[in-house]
């Protein structure tokens, strides 16, 4: 059962100040053994994937166009919450992420080595309140590939320069969590998506990676990157006709948009908010 938010507070500063409770942190266990369990090693489906899974709740899931889909799934531990970020394509399992997290860092200061050690061999990037595992996460399920390059044109397979590679992988990657628009949440920042392609259009590689961004698998990105091609030519610069194909294909397309405005978020075709930020010179 998912804890209320005030009993998650409570508890987290009790773990803080005493001894973890062992109970708690069979259940932490238990979860991190279960997703490893379901990962898959070869082609899986959906369905038996899911069943491994058996998670506590579904976050997200939505189409992500060419007939991919993206589901969110959270799992709850005893102090942990960990979420599943999973690509499917024609009935199988593509990328996935697991993001396991806790907020008090002391707390996850008692539970990180134990945790991680179910992810022996995942590789886990881990960080002061949680870890997080990709599984292929530059795969491209070729069918999904082959989908949006007779649509957008095929990838242009470019290699970014060291200095650039977080940007467009996050612009490009299908697991990233992204949110269109100029400022998110209360503080009114900037979206993180939005800061990736602000470097690649000061760099001089920037308008090949947002052309091939533009092709890729994240719906977000795309949109992400057809602005910056956008204002690239009101800057004088030409677009390729497969470019300009892409783009338009972006602007007109029905594939739902993760789209923030300050506090507000919603789900929405992309004309609208691609047309609200080109008004936007900031």
């Amino acid at each position: 059962m998912k804890r209320v938010p005030w009993l998650m507070a409570f508890t987290s500063v009790a773990a803080s100040q005493e001894a973890l409770n062992e109970e708690w942190v069979k259940k932490d266990l238990a979860v991190a053994q279960r997703i490893v369990a379901a990962l898959p090693a070869t082609e899986t489906r959906v369905e038996e994937f899911l069943g491994k899974l058996d998670a506590s709740s579904t976050e997200e899931d939505r189409e992500i166009g060419f007939g991919a889909r993206r589901l969110r799934l959270a799992l709850y531990g005893g102090y942990t919450t960990t979420w599943i970020t999973v690509i499917e394509w024609n009935g199988h399992v593509g990328p996935v992420e697991v993001h396991c997290h806790e907020g008090d860092a002391k707390v996850w200061a008692g539970l990180r080595d134990r945790i991680a050690a179910q992810y022996k061999g995942r590789d886990p990037a881990i960080a002061d309140t949680g870890l997080r595992a990709r599984i292929g996460h530059q795969a491209d399920p070729k069918g999904f590939r082959d989908e949006r390059s007779k649509v957008l044109g095929a990838p242009l397979g470019i290699d970014p320069d060291p200095t650039l590679e977080q940007a467009y992988h996050l612009l490009w990657s299908p697991l990233s969590d992204l949110a269109y628009g100029c400022m998110q949440g209360e503080g009114g920042d900037k979206p993180a998506g939005r800061l990736a392609m602000e470097k690649l259009l000061a760099h001089e590689q920037g308008a090949n990676l947002l052309d091939d961004i533009l092709r890729g698998p994240n719906p977000e990105g795309r949109l992400y990157a057809a602005e910056g091609l956008l204002r690239l030519e009101k800057k004088g610069r030409k677009p390729k006709e497969e470019e300009a194909k892409a783009i338009d294909w972006v602007r007109k397309s029905d594939v739902k948009i993760h789209v923030c405005r300050g506090c507000e978020s919603s789900r929405e075709p992309a004309a609208t908010p691609l047309e609200e930020m080109l008004r936007d010179e900031r």
